[in-house]
């Protein structure tokens, strides 16, 4: 539970430091933004384009809703009832509060041409956001139900190979600054951690006591 409590925190202090910084137009954060996605503009070619269009689909809302919806049939076969209840608040508040947050900000797009489409605002990623709490998700579920070193150790392998291709996509297609894609994981953070700690939190408060 502290762990959870302290991963919120921090990335919600972190988020809150890049929303003033681009609200505020930071002149060294405004630079490394409009520099980096100037250059990943020049990079957009051959094969890593290619992969790039294929793998940012891993952040896609619907795709990341039915990797979810086959995580809470599992939990509904395991009984788990009162954790797919909650990560089913999870899934559909994601994109909730994602667009509330870009609707508050407001960000305008890169001014580049873009290889994939993109609506809404800029800030923060929704792509970068569901991929963190879907996958971030499965991970923890992964970590709650098993004893194998081995699971646990390729579940996160995964979860940080995926979150990380998503990341680095959505600033290469040229849809995302960089602050975005990393606003859209602190936020991610954040509403994972939440729904995590209502969803185990029988099971943390019965330990606790135990003690």
């Amino acid at each position: 539970m502290r762990r959870s409590l302290g991963i919120m925190a921090g990335s919600t202090l972190l988020f809150i430091l890049l929303a003033w910084a681009i609200q505020a137009s930071t002149p060294y954060i405004v630079k490394w933004d409009d520099r980096t996605v100037e250059w990943f503009s020049t990079a957009q070619e051959g094969e890593a384009l290619q992969s790039a269009l294929f793998l940012t689909h891993f952040g896609d809302y619907w795709i990341c809703a039915r990797i979810g919806a086959v995580l809470l049939l599992i939990l509904l076969f395991l009984k788990k009832y009162r954790m797919l209840i909650w990560i089913l608040v999870g899934l559909w508040g994601m994109r909730e509060v994602n667009h509330a947050l870009k609707a508050f900000f407001d960000r305008e797009r890169p001014p580049v041409d873009a290889f994939t489409n993109a609506s809404l605002a800029s800030f923060p990623s929704g792509h970068v956001m569901y991929a963190t709490f879907t996958y971030g998700v499965v991970l923890l579920v992964v970590l709650y139900l098993t004893h194998s070193t081995f699971l646990k150790g390729l579940a996160a392998v995964l979860t940080v190979s995926i979150i990380g291709a998503v990341l680095w996509t959505r600033v290469y297609l040229g849809v995302h600054y960089p602050t975005d894609v990393a606003a859209g994981l602190f936020a991610g953070l954040v509403w994972l951690q939440l729904i995590w700690l209502m969803a185990t939190f029988k099971r943390t408060s019965r330990e606790q006591g135990c003690q």
